[in-house]
């Protein structure tokens, strides 16, 4: 053991590879006795709230873009008059 003199803990050091490799071994212990044990429940991940799609029609032509400002890059042009699938309170 290596002392301090100022009040922290002492620090075993190894002097050869019996004594390493010893204190290795009750690291590793250590370790895994800090570790949780593993559980047997089964949990579902947590799923986020899904609009409900309903079959719709554009009224006009509409710009998708990359977020929710004017200045977003547009991602697709959905033409007017398109089949699509809208939001239930999409107005």
């Amino acid at each position: 053991m290596l002392a301090t003199g100022n009040g922290t803990p002492a620090v075993a050091v190894a002097e050869t590879v019996e004594e390493l490799l010893a204190l290795e071994e009750i690291q590793r212990r250590e370790v895994e006795a800090d570790l949780a044990k593993p559980s047997n429940e089964t949990t579902a991940a947590v799923q986020p709230d899904i609009a409900s799609k309903v079959a719709a029609i554009a009224k006009t032509w509409v710009n998708m873009r990359a977020g929710p400002s004017d200045d977003a890059r547009v991602l697709m042009v959905v033409p007017g008059s398109a089949d699509i699938q809208a939001e239930t309170d999409c107005g």
